[in-house]
């Protein structure tokens, strides 16, 4: 079924609007939203002021409502600090960005879950399959002790954590029987 609304149909957000939907039943509403894309339109129904999501493929006619005035009530104040939902946005855009870098691509679970257990007390950044620890030591597959290049005393560190991941692999392994 094709997902535009009839010809003619328009929806200002804000106003009000009287719908019959194609099963014969009517809803009135102010028009909060339409999302082309997704072929819905939200409305605030008239007087309940519960919101709907309706699907305009459904929509059989529309026609506003000029004799309905907007009482509804709007703060006196409202204001969006733009710089402030952008800093956020920032924010939480670098932080998914820091978790993707994360992700190890084409590693097995067990190399990530190092990675993960080295990356909780140490910086660390993937390079390929090589692990980088503190920029100064690398740890190369199939990672373990002897996979250790670099920074003596960080090497040491990294070696301790290696020998206490190795034994929570081993324990993940046991009690579910799938290695990791």
């Amino acid at each position: 079924m094709d997902a535009r609304p009839q010809p003619g149909m328009k929806f200002e957000v804000g106003k009000p609007i009287a719908i019959q939907l194609n099963d014969g039943s009517f809803l009135r509403g102010f028009v909060h939203a339409e999302d082309k894309g997704a072929a819905l339109l939200c409305l605030e129904l008239i007087p309940s002021a519960k919101v709907a999501l309706v699907s305009i493929v459904n929509i059989k006619s529309a026609s506003p409502l000029t004799q309905i005035a907007d009482t509804r009530k709007w703060p006196s104040n409202f204001h969006i600090d733009l710089a402030k939902l952008r800093a956020e946005e920032r924010r939480i855009c670098e932080k998914r960005e820091a978790e993707f870098n994360k992700l190890g691509v084409g590693v097995s679970p067990s190399a990530q879950a190092i990675f993960d257990t080295l990356a909780k007390t140490m910086p660390c950044k993937w390079d390929g399959e090589d692990i980088l620890i503190l920029d100064t030591v690398r740890l190369a597959p199939p990672y373990n002790a002897k996979c250790l290049s670099g920074d003596t005393g960080v090497v040491e560190r990294v070696k301790m954590i290696l020998e206490n991941e190795a034994h929570s692999i081993r324990n993940a392994t046991d009690a579910n029987g799938v290695k990791p």
